[in-house]
């Protein structure tokens, strides 16, 4: 918008005027219920995996899905700039939510209490 040296009114005020600003929120629509989804799916692995932590399968899952999240989080923030600041502002407070869970599941408690469960299984 900038580039072409228009406010976001004018360009909205554009873009109905042509007839394309419906294909533009429905497109926009889309993109963000795709993300939703993929987030969505992300936090149910890393749930999954945390549930399962005490083995190290689990924790190595757990380790690389959270990676993967990340990346995710940060492509959808970078989508969402022109979305609400809810999206934004959601998607900022979910990444630290799946860096906790990979810093609490290699504290040393959780490694004692694996080995310790280990040999009972």
């Amino acid at each position: 918008m900038d580039e072409a040296g228009l406010s976001e009114d004018a360009f909205v005020e554009l873009m109905r005027s042509t007839g394309q600003w419906d294909g533009f929120v429905a497109g926009f629509q889309g993109a963000m219920a795709t993300w939703a989804s993929v987030e969505i799916g992300f936090g149910i692995l890393v749930l999954v995996w945390t549930i399962f932590a005490r083995t190290i399968w689990a924790r190595v899952l757990l380790t690389v899905f959270s990676v993967l999240a990340f990346i995710v989080h940060f492509v959808a923030i970078g989508t969402s700039a022109m979305g609400s600041d809810v999206v934004g502002g959601m998607l900022m407070a979910a990444w630290p939510c799946c860096l906790l869970a990979l810093v609490f599941c290699w504290l040393p408690p959780i490694n004692r209490y694996a080995k310790a469960v280990k040999p009972a299984r």
